[in-house]
C-alpha cells in the first residue's frame, strides 16, 4: 500500500514518507527516544518508566516561581508487594517533561480506546505501529521490557551511531540509570544521599556499590575529576592575555 509523499522532517535530513510502514518505524523510534531521554536524564528502572501515567508530570513548590521545582509522579515496582508499587517522585529536567509530552500525544488514542491512563499502551505482537489509526485492532497493553529492548537495538541502527572500541554501541534497558547515578556522583560525591532518595533506594549503600561504585573507587575518580578541572582552570588563566601582560612587566 503506497501513500502520497510525505516529508519527514528530522534532524539534519528530510525523510520521505512513502509507505504505511515509515511512518510505523518513525513512531517507534520515536517511542525509543522517549525512553533514552528519561532513563538517561531522570534514571528510573525500566518498569518505572513503562508504568508512567498521562498527567504524571507536576510542579512542587510553595507558589514561588524561583522555588519550584517539576517532578514525574510514578511508583517502583521492586521489592514491592504492593501491585501498584509504592509512590515515589523523580525531579525532571525539561527534555525528559517534553518526553512525556511527546508520550501523551502518542498515546492519546490508545488511552481512550483503551479507557486507561498508561503511557505506554501499544498493541502486542505487533510489528509496526497502530497510533496513526483511529481504532487499534487488537488488545493493548504496557509495553514490555522485553520489547523496549529490541526496540532500543533498532533504534541505535536508526541513528546510526559510531562503533565503540571497534564494537556496535548496544543500548540497554539499564544503561541509562546508571550512568545518571555515576555522572550525578562524580558531580558531586556528597550528594549521594540525595542520589539515593531520588533513585528510590531505602539504603543510601545501595547506591554507594550498585550504582555509584565503592566509596573508595568513587573518591578517586572524583578527585581525578576534580584535578582535570583544576588544571584546566589553571591552563586557562595562565594564558589570559592581561596575566601575560602583567608577568612581563613584573
Amino acid at each position: 500500500m503506497r501513500c502520497s509523499w510525505l516529508p519527514s522532517l528530522l534532524p539534519g535530513r528530510v525523510q520521505p514518507i512513502r509507505t504505511v510502514d515509515d511512518p510505523a518505524q518513525l513512531i517507534d523510534m520515536l517511542y525509543a527516544a522517549c525512553f533514552v531521554v528519561i532513563s538517561y536524564l531522570v534514571g528510573p528502572r525500566a518498569s518505572e518508566i513503562l508504568h508512567l501515567q498521562a498527567g504524571c508530570v507536576q510542579r512542587r513548590g510553595d507558589g514561588n516561581a524561583d522555588d519550584a521545582i517539576t517532578v514525574i509522579v510514578g511508583a517502583i515496582f521492586k521489592r514491592q508487594a504492593e501491585y501498584h508499587g509504592r509512590p515515589h517522585e523523580w525531579v525532571a529536567p525539561p527534555p525528559a517533561v517534553q518526553a512525556i509530552s511527546v508520550l501523551e500525544a502518542l498515546s492519546a488514542g490508545h488511552r481512550a480506546q483503551a479507557v486507561r491512563n498508561e503511557l505506554w499502551l501499544r498493541r502486542r505482537q505487533i510489528s509496526g505501529a497502530t497510533e496513526w489509526q483511529q481504532v487499534c485492532p487488537g488488545y493493548l497493553q504496557i509495553t514490555s521490557v522485553m520489547r523496549i529492548r529490541g526496540l532500543l537495538q533498532r533504534f541505535v541502527s536508526w541513528l546510526g551511531l559510531p562503533h565503540h572500541q571497534g564494537k556496535v554501541w548496544r543500548l540497554s534497558t539499564h544503561q541509562g540509570r546508571k550512568t545518571f547515578a555515576r555522572f550525578a556522583a562524580l558531580r558531586d560525591g556528597s550528594a549521594l544521599f540525595a542520589l539515593a532518595q531520588h533513585l528510590g533506594h531505602r539504603e543510601r549503600a545501595i547506591t554507594d556499590h550498585g550504582y555509584a561504585g565503592t566509596d573508595y573507587r568513587l573518591n578517586q575518580e572524583i578527585e581525578s575529576e576534580i584535578l582535570e578541572q583544576s588544571v584546566a582552570a589553571w591552563e586557562h588563566m595562565l594564558a589570559a592575555p592581561g596575566l601575560v601582560t602583567r608577568r612581563c612587566r613584573d
